[in-house]
C-alpha cells in the first residue's frame, strides 16, 4: 500500500521552471502512474477563505502525463476538471476539512481509489474578526492548526508597519508578536501553515505524495 503523510491554490506547489515535456502513454492504468495530491485550503482574501482547491497530478518517470482518452477523476462524488496531467476541483472548506476524501481515478474499464486525509482547517481564535486590539510588546494570537506542523507564517499588519512572529514565540496553537510600533487603525492578522506530508492512500499506483498549504486572515482594528 502506498502511503504519504502531509497539502495550497492551484499551482501552489508547481515549479516556475520549465520541466520535461508531457508524455502520452499507451497505457494509463493506475499501475503505470505516480500520483501527487496537493491541497490549498483557505486564503487571505475574504472570497477565498472558505474554499479548498484540490489538485491531483499524474506523472510517469518524472514526466507529466498528457491524457488524451476518457481518463477521469471524481472526489466525494464530484467530477474534477481535467488539465494536462492533472485534475482539479474546488470544495467548500467546511465540507472536507478534517475528513477522509474518497476519490476514484478511471482509465478505460479500470479504476482505482485515492483516499486523502484532509488536514484540519487553520482558524484564528483570538483576536476575532473585527475585534479592537491593543498595540503591545506582546500581542497574543491563539489559533487551531493541524498538530503535525507549527504554522510558519504568522504576520500582523497595520497601515504602515508589519510584524512577524519570531520562531521562539510560536507553538502549535499560540504566537506572540510585537505590535507596539503599529499605526492605530485598520489592520489584519494572517496565518500560513505548510504540511509537506499529508495522509494519502493509493495502493494501485506506483507511488504517491501529498502536500497541503493552509491560509487564513482576519481584519482587526489596532488601538
Amino acid at each position: 500500500m502506498a502511503f504519504a503523510a502531509g497539502c495550497g491554490t492551484a499551482g501552489e506547489f508547481k515549479s516556475s521552471q520549465a520541466g520535461p515535456s508531457p508524455v502520452v502513454l499507451a497505457d494509463t492504468s493506475p499501475g503505470q502512474l505516480q500520483v501527487g495530491v496537493y491541497l490549498s485550503m483557505g486564503g487571505y482574501d475574504p472570497t477565498r477563505r472558505e474554499g479548498a482547491i484540490l489538485d491531483i497530478n499524474f506523472t510517469s518517470a518524472g514526466r507529466t502525463v498528457s491524457f488524451i482518452r476518457n481518463e477521469a477523476v471524481t472526489c466525494n462524488g464530484t467530477a474534477l476538471t481535467r488539465y494536462t496531467g492533472a485534475f482539479e476541483v474546488t470544495f467548500r472548506l467546511g465540507d472536507i476539512a478534517g475528513n477522509a476524501m474518497k476519490c476514484v481515478y478511471a482509465s478505460g474499464n479500470q479504476s482505482a481509489s485515492i483516499t486523502v486525509m484532509v488536514p484540519r482547517r487553520l482558524v484564528i481564535l483570538k483576536p476575532r474578526e473585527g475585534e479592537t486590539v491593543t498595540r503591545a510588546a506582546q500581542t497574543d494570537i491563539n489559533y487551531e492548526a493541524d498538530p503535525s506542523a507549527v504554522p510558519w507564517g504568522i504576520v500582523a499588519i497595520s497601515a504602515s508597519v508589519k510584524a512577524s512572529a519570531p520562531p521562539g514565540a510560536v507553538t502549535s496553537n499560540h504566537a506572540a508578536l510585537d505590535t507596539s510600533n503599529f499605526t492605530a487603525g485598520s489592520g489584519s492578522i494572517a496565518l500560513t501553515q505548510q504540511l509537506d506530508f499529508i495522509g494519502v492512500e493509493a495502493p494501485a499506483f506506483r507511488s504517491v505524495t501529498g502536500r497541503a498549504n493552509l491560509m487564513t486572515m482576519i481584519q482587526v482594528v489596532w488601538q
